[in-house]
């Protein structure tokens, strides 16, 4: 749950530092979906995401974009329900419903 300095901070500014979310180990379970989902990308008979592709066309020089990732990766699903986010978003808008159009990834793996 966010404070009301953070929701003033968001009200005044547009944005709010909110510190850390996820765990060590929630962030390492998202890493190694990353990897697996490029890894499986075009294997019809596993979910895919709605577009990847290696933006820089090179393979020795991967920048990866992957777009809606939840619809590919459970862990991923489930970060768009995560408590805290869910809390705070709402929080923030004061919304009654709020719809995710398209997640975006951009990643490109460290030492390429």
């Amino acid at each position: 749950m966010l404070t009301a300095e953070r929701i003033r901070e968001y009200q005044e500014r547009g944005f709010v530092l909110g510190g850390p979310v996820l765990n060590d180990e929630q962030v390492d379970v998202l890493r190694a979906e990353i990897d697996r989902v490029i890894r499986d990308w075009g294997d019809k008979s596993k979910p895919q995401p709605v577009l990847l592709r290696n933006l820089t066309g090179k393979d020795e020089e991967p920048v990866w974009q992957i777009v809606n990732i939840w619809e590919a990766s459970e862990p991923f699903r489930q970060l768009l329900f995560h408590p805290f986010i869910v809390e705070a978003i709402f929080q923030l808008t004061q919304a009654q419903e709020i719809r995710v159009w398209h997640d975006q990834i951009q990643y490109k793996p460290s030492g390429k």
